[in-house]
């Protein structure tokens, strides 16, 4: 009964609370929001600052979290960030960089096919398949030759438009996330 009648209270907004617990010390934000994808309410504990973080940006901002969790996974699993066989602190954070300038490009030839090709790319699967193209185009820019980049760019960019596309493109292009992207590009 509870349930009902919070999920009817909050609708399309969110309640914002302050609580203290009697085993941690200060006061603590409590956000209740109606959760329209699992059909429920979602609950959210902060120390960020009202002033600064309304309870509908708090709520916003954490459902970026699995933005940043395929972020990580993606560094990890298709930038070789899994291990490190050094113990330098300099070469560590190279690599770091080294890894998150790969990923940039990966995600810069995605979204460049799929704005030529107006299909949605998906940055996984372009990112998967980069031992295949990566070099490809890396030997092209080398080579200095302009006729072949522009072969090699074209090539690689017709194959994403035709194997790498979204799987659910309209579901995907109601995202918070893409919605934030596609405002700054």
């Amino acid at each position: 009964m509870t349930i009902l009648i919070l999920s009817h209270y909050l609708g399309r907004s969110s309640t914002d609370l302050d609580v203290q617990w009697k085993s941690k010390l200060g006061t603590h934000r409590l956000i209740a929001f109606w959760d329209r994808n699992k059909s429920a309410i979602g609950y959210l504990i902060t120390n960020l600052k009202r002033a600064q973080f309304s309870a509908d940006k708090v709520s916003k901002l954490y459902g970026l979290r699995w933005q940043i969790e395929l972020f990580f996974n993606e560094l990890k699993s298709y930038s070789g960030l899994k291990t490190f066989n050094t113990r330098d602190k300099s070469i560590a954070e190279s690599l770091v960089w080294a890894s998150m300038l790969t990923l940039l490009l990966k995600r810069f030839i995605a979204r460049a096919s799929g704005l030529i090709h107006q299909v949605t790319i998906s940055t996984q699967k372009v990112a998967r398949c980069a031992n295949d193209w990566l070099p490809d185009i890396l030997k092209a820019l080398l080579s200095g030759r302009e006729y072949r980049i522009k072969k090699t760019l074209r090539k690689w960019c017709r194959y994403f438009s035709e194997y790498a596309c979204r799987a659910h493109p309209k579901r995907d292009n109601q995202t918070l996330f893409v919605q934030l992207t596609e405002t700054h590009v």
